[in-house]
């Protein structure tokens, strides 16, 4: 007879993505990543660097594939640091999600970058998307007119950029746009704080924030 057994008793590994991957504890714990020690993350900043090489090593564990040729990261000169991760499509068709990170605070970016972390989570699935799909994480100021100048996949083959900050736990404002002949869809959070001593990790209730993350997920799947 044959006797069922589980894939993880096997030692097969078991891909956790979907929707039903979204925690809060990983949204709290990315936040902490981006946000405790990392004070100045915005272009030439003195922690800039570090914050690109965590955003880098948390890409990874999504098992995404760097997006600028062999690696994550790209600059232009003494610009800012851009990173990018991708997994590929069924088609040569692409979806860009793309964190703005102000340099400082929580809803400024710590947030956007954890929210981008939970995006590539949720792909993180045996199932190969529609299109390619690349997560980018970028400077606020200028960030997205430094990718348009140089991208990550083709403009032409680039069905919709989606991008998001600041970021708290108030309500979701959705905006449209186009850039280079894209349609720009952009989402933001009232945050008045952003970037001020009450731009806290812990002023954010992180429950309030999964719909958020779900509410750019399914934008991405848009015709």
């Amino acid at each position: 007879g044959v006797v069922a057994c589980r894939p993880q008793d096997l030692a097969v590994p078991v891909r956790e993505g979907g929707l039903e991957a979204l925690s809060e504890e990983d949204l709290w714990r990315d936040v902490d990543q981006f946000s405790r020690g990392l004070h100045d993350r915005g272009p030439g900043g003195q922690d800039e660097e570090q914050a690109v090489e965590r955003m880098k090593q948390r890409l990874q564990e999504m098992r995404t594939l760097p997006a600028f040729g062999r690696d994550y990261r790209s600059r232009k000169g003494s610009g800012p640091w851009r990173i990018c991760a991708r997994k590929e499509g069924q088609s040569g068709r692409a979806v860009v999600w793309v964190a703005l990170d102000s340099g400082t605070g929580v809803k400024g970016g710590a947030l956007p970058r954890a929210v981008l972390i939970s995006l590539a989570k949720i792909w993180d699935t045996y199932k190969t998307p529609p299109q390619a799909l690349l997560f980018c994480a970028l400077a606020a100021e200028g960030g997205l007119e430094d990718y348009l100048a140089s991208p990550a996949h083709p403009l032409a083959e680039t069905d919709r950029l989606i991008t998001f900050g600041p970021l708290g736990d108030g309500e979701l404002i959705r905006s449209e746009s186009s850039a280079s002949g894209i349609p720009v869809t952009h989402f933001r959070t009232p945050a008045e704080d952003a970037g001020t001593d009450e731009d806290r990790m812990e002023s954010v209730d992180y429950r309030k924030v999964l719909p958020h993350v779900r509410a750019l997920y399914h934008t991405g799947l848009e015709e």
